[in-house]
């Protein structure tokens, strides 16, 4: 497992690369920078679930008992090869998308915006 930071344009989170060999899958992780409270977790829940309804590629996650967030991407290379082309693919679309849906999920978290609200704002940007 390869662990680094991202740097964007707003925000700083760590990712974590994984090649499941067994398996013969790539998983790449991005991992938000905040630890959601308990007090927060249903509407947290909410937010990620409303981002996942149109994500084409990838998910967020919520560990319950942690209340971490994360986004994953991967990729299944069985009987081929995890080509740069392949490599480039599911790590960009899961930084693009931390980058896009980041800011909703800290205004839910930390600020009086409800889930519905924040994908609003996000998916209706020109």
């Amino acid at each position: 497992m390869l662990q680094l930071n991202h740097l964007s344009h707003n925000n700083a989170w760590t990712c974590y690369a994984h090649m499941l060999e067994d398996d013969q899958e790539f998983v790449f992780y991005s991992v938000a920078p905040m630890q959601v409270t308990v007090k927060k977790r249903w509407l947290a829940l909410e937010y990620i679930t409303r981002a996942n309804y149109n994500l084409p590629m990838g998910a967020f996650e919520m560990e319950l008992d942690e209340l971490m967030i994360r986004f994953k991407t991967s990729i299944d290379v069985e009987n081929d090869r995890l080509s740069q082309a392949l490599f480039r693919g599911v790590v960009y679309s899961n930084l693009a998308v931390m980058e896009r849906y980041l800011p909703g999920l800290q205004a839910v978290v930390f600020e009086e915006v409800s889930p519905r609200d924040a994908i609003a704002a996000i998916e209706n940007e020109p």
